[in-house]
């Protein structure tokens, strides 16, 4: 029976020669056990029967066992203490218990090859393009890289390979190193280094997102780490102004829905706008997709409660520079609106926000983005007081590539196409989405508590449709 030579053998330290035979191991497993468990060799089986003896040891003492080899490790005594840790890792594999691994809850027990890492250090998978990133991150060495221990590793949460997101999280495991104050100069030109092949292996990658960017500073022991603007800033997307008024935008537009508690009133404003805008056709249509299908990368990840079930109304005018102007203003009523006129982007559309917290539409190259809570577009906001975006598509089509879940419901409604690698993004025409209030937004809307579900709306499209001869009449234009 042989011992690393390296490791205290359990009758070394323990209290007494004689030990009570019930604590007695096989000696088959002596070597995951023998310093914290007795082990010995009987010569039958009845014996070890009536002694007590058993083969297998308990978990709890194979981790009490790798704990000591993690504490006395040493280069020299690699060779020896190599397969017990292989033997260990095997046993655990095979014993594998969520509660009894809680003991190695922040230890460092995963073997690197030069030494012990906490799981969430080490990653199991590599690759020829794989970049060093030690002392942050660690391979997870050959030898233990059977299908069996690594379904193991995968428990206990090692990570799987380097991407994208592994390397982010490296930088930000940088950052933090540095937050105490400076390391030695190698260190700090290594470690910067290091972000510059991170930045240069990701970016080719369209959906990258939390960057990190080495700031220029004189003290050489320093690394300073800011957060790259680019998932955050439009090029040329203008905030949509509140017009002046003191009273706040959420509770101006919940007085104005008092003048339009019909619901029928929605679509009769849409009308009616796309009439004063010359439009001689409009259509709408009742969407049921579901946000699951686009909520991956937004603009803000509040988006997602926009991206649902959505009622649509297309008409084929497009909107002019004054007409943008206007429905910006988005309590509208400026001194400069023709009041004569039967609505044109005036308090009549505000009535949408008796469906929807988020609306939104595409006229030509641009997209508008109400957001009057100024809360779901926060991330792309640059001040928490705007209430929306206009955004020129064809001066942002990074960000419509990086962030293309926002963009893609509008794919294929009416003929839209927001293809970004089309010569030109434009509609002709002007295509209005309203996502339709969850009752997870009622709960906390300024503007209106009553969601509209799949009911309500079918309902309202009934009525819509009993209705549009005498609305069609009315708005001779469109037809």
């Amino acid at each position: 029976m042989i011992f690393p030579l390296s490791l205290p053998w359990y009758t070394d330290t323990a209290d007494s020669f004689f030990l009570p035979t019930v604590r007695f191991i096989f000696t088959k497993v002596h070597k995951i056990i023998g310093s914290v468990k007795p082990v010995d060799s009987p010569s039958s089986s009845s014996l070890k029967a009536s002694a007590g003896w058993t083969i297998e040891p308990g978990v709890t003492y194979v981790i009490d066992q790798l704990l000591i080899i993690t504490e006395r490790y040493e280069d020299k005594y690699k060779p020896e203490l190599l397969p017990v840790i292989s033997d260990i890792y095997h046993f655990m594999e095979n014993h594998y218990n969520s509660q009894d691994f809680q003991r190695l809850s922040n230890k460092k027990w995963i073997w690197t090859g030069t030494g012990f890492e906490e799981p969430e250090k080490v990653y199991l998978q590599t690759k020829s393009s794989d970049l060093v990133l030690q002392p942050y991150l660690y391979p997870l060495p050959d030898e233990f890289r059977s299908s069996n221990l690594l379904q193991f590793f995968r428990k206990i949460q090692c990570l799987e390979c380097q991407n994208t997101n592994l390397l982010i999280r490296v930088e930000k495991m940088i950052q933090t190193e540095y937050y105490g104050g400076g390391k030695s100069k190698e260190r700090a030109k290594a470690d910067l280094q290091l972000v510059v092949n991170i930045l240069n292996s990701i970016k080719d990658d369209k959906n990258v997102e939390g960057v990190l960017l080495p700031i220029k500073q004189d003290d050489e022991t320093l690394l300073i780490l800011k957060l790259a603007m680019t998932d955050t800033l439009l090029e040329d997307a203008e905030r949509l102004d509140e017009w002046g008024q003191s009273e706040p935008l959420t509770r101006r537009i919940k007085n104005l829905l008092d003048s339009y508690k019909d619901g029928l009133s929605v679509p009769k404003e849409i009308i009616q706008n796309a009439d004063d805008a010359g439009a001689t056709k409009v259509c709408f249509m009742y969407d049921e997709r579901e946000k699951e299908n686009y909520g991956k990368k937004l603009l803000d990840k509040n988006m997602l409660e926009c991206q649902g079930p959505t009622l649509w109304a297309y008409n084929n005018a497009k909107f002019t520079k004054e007409d943008l102007l206007n429905i910006t203003k988005v309590s509208g009523a400026t001194k400069g609106i023709d009041t004569t006129k039967i609505g044109k982007f005036g308090l009549g559309f505000c009535s949408v926000y008796n469906l929807t917290e988020v609306p939104s539409f595409i006229t030509g190259d641009h997209m508008v983005i109400f957001d009057p809570h100024s809360d779901y577009l926060a991330d792309a906001l640059k001040h928490k007081k705007q209430p929306g975006l206009k955004i020129h598509m064809q001066k942002n089509r990074k960000i419509m590539i990086r962030k293309h879940s926002q963009f893609e419901p509008f794919n294929g409604v009416f003929g839209c196409n927001l293809d970004t690698s089309q010569k030109e993004i434009t509609f002709e025409g002007t295509l209005f989405r309203l996502p339709l209030r969850t009752r997870q937004q009622a709960v906390s809307s300024e503007i209106s508590n009553i969601p509209y579900d799949n009911e309500q709306m079918i309902s309202l499209m009934k009525i819509f449709i009993e209705a549009g001869g005498n609305l069609f009449v009315v708005f001779a234009k469109c037809c």
